[in-house]
């Protein structure tokens, strides 16, 4: 019997494949390997290379659609000058631009997602994608309320900036760990939200984390009964 290889829209099932691969290869390499380098600075060459195929492989996976391609081209431009361009007292709006951008195409691929009848091997590397933008798009807006308000985040009794800066770290990562072990909610307690700011933020990735996995595992779960029962 041959196999259906084409989704309710006539395309491939592999349809994105490529753009969802590349993204998440750029996210892995972006919290798994760049972190570890020698001499890795968050703003060296290489974190805004890596930024760069992140922001560029995002836009290729929403040319599916018109108006999230459209929206996430003209935040694209202020996304990567935001990478390549040092401004005196931008590093907060630079890292909300990011975030935003990081929303759109989150958004993107959940609703591709939620649209599909058919569950293939893009919509498995889009769900990863899209749990790896929630946990960088909060580290985004950790870092905004950092830099916005030193004391919002503790560690120990100093601040965490100071922290990070006494151990020689880059504030950027340690906001990488912390937000994933906030949507995670494992929370080890070392570093803690203060401010009022930091702990609704904290509060609502938490959330999102547990809500993201439960409603989406229902989706893919529920598509893969109905597809089951079609091929029956």
């Amino acid at each position: 019997m041959a196999v259906d290889t084409t989704n309710q829209a006539g395309k491939p099932l592999f349809y994105g494949f490529g753009a969802n691969a590349i993204l998440l290869l750029a996210l892995f390499v972006l919290l798994a390997v760049v972190p570890f380098l020698p001499g890795h600075h968050a703003e060296n060459l290489l974190s805004r290379i890596v930024w760069s195929i992140v922001i560029v492989a995002g836009l290729a996976r929403s040319s599916g659609n018109r108006f999230f391609l459209w929206a996430a081209l003209i935040i694209a431009g202020p996304t990567l000058a935001s990478r390549w361009i040092d401004i005196p007292g931008g590093a907060m709006t630079g890292s909300l631009v990011i975030a935003l951008f990081l929303l759109l195409i989150s958004a993107h691929i959940l609703v591709d997602i939620f649209a599909r009848r058919q569950i293939g091997i893009d919509q498995i590397f889009g769900s990863v994608n899209v749990y790896l933008l929630l946990g960088v798009l909060f580290a985004r807006l950790h870092l905004a309320v950092a830099i916005q308000s030193p004391d919002a985040y503790m560690m120990g009794d100093i601040s965490l900036a100071a922290a990070v800066s006494q151990a020689g770290q880059e504030l950027e990562d340690v906001l990488y760990y912390f937000s994933f072990t906030t949507m995670t909610t494992l929370g080890y307690g070392d570093i803690r939200p203060v401010s009022h700011v930091a702990r609704m933020l904290s509060m609502g990735e938490a959330v999102v984390g547990q809500l993201f996995i439960a409603i989406l595992i229902a989706r893919i779960v529920g598509v893969h009964a109905a597809q089951s029962v079609d091929d029956a």
